[in-house]
């Protein structure tokens, strides 16, 4: 997970560049290919009268992949770093490898 790029202009947000969000959901459990970003841009209509857009705001929430089995199958669940109450219940090396990917995503927020 790389930064976002905004090109801010006058205090309006003139074009937003994101750079690779990592893997949405992969089988990949490596350090750091464990997880990516899901990009949140906000838009609105201009009330100029021109039908233009304007980006109100960008930013984005980081999510860790989670790949365990469940009656003989893999699964796989998208879960926001944010949120450490899932089930079924992380476990502590699941718990450290979520937290150790978010730590390391490089989003410069």
């Amino acid at each position: 997970v790389q930064p976002l790029v905004k090109n801010v202009v006058d205090n309006k947000i003139h074009s937003v560049v994101y750079y690779s969000l990592g893997n949405f959901i992969s089988n990949q459990q490596r350090e750091n290919t464990d997880g990516g970003a899901i990009a949140e841009i906000t838009l609105r209509m201009s009330d100029n009268g021109n039908e233009d857009v304007e980006i109100v705001s960008c930013n984005y929430s980081l999510a860790w992949v989670r790949k365990y089995k469940e009656e003989g199958k893999l699964k796989y669940v998208l879960i926001p770093t944010d949120k450490e109450d899932v089930t079924p219940i992380l476990s502590d090396d699941e718990l450290s490898a979520m937290k150790r990917f978010a730590d390391n995503a490089n989003i410069g927020k």
